[in-house]
């Protein structure tokens, strides 16, 4: 199992999303709009919800608006639109983790590609 989220349930209950469903009317399908703000950006995302099964790539930020690493995605949505359940559809770029502890007035800093030292 990965040390990381790799899906992702959204709704309009999950914690920091707008989740809105707009009808189909005409020849518009019926379309699922997801937002989030994060850091002073907005992040949107826009489903044909008509559409229950598909795949999407997560790259350029909008994996963040998802919180999950870039790569390809399966999203499966349900057919009363109130749910979007998406998951890993090949391959995923594990995230970048930092660690930081200080100790004898140096700084180690630790991520997936660099390790460094700093003298305080």
């Amino acid at each position: 199992m990965a040390p990381y989220q790799t899906s992702m349930i959204i709704s309009s209950n999950t914690p920091g999303i707008e989740y809105k469903i707009i009808e189909a009317d005409g020849i518009t399908n019926t379309q699922i709009i997801v937002r989030k703000i994060i850091d002073g950006e907005r992040y949107a995302y826009n489903f044909n919800g008509d559409v229950e099964e598909g795949t999407m790539e997560l790259t350029y930020g909008m994996n963040k608006l998802f919180n999950l690493p870039m790569g390809s995605y399966k999203r499966v949505i349900a057919p009363d639109c109130s749910y979007i359940n998406i998951i890993p559809d090949g391959e995923i770029e594990a995230p970048i983790r930092v660690r930081a502890a200080w100790a004898n007035n140096s700084q180690s800093i630790n991520t997936n590609d660099i390790f460094a030292v700093v003298e305080n």
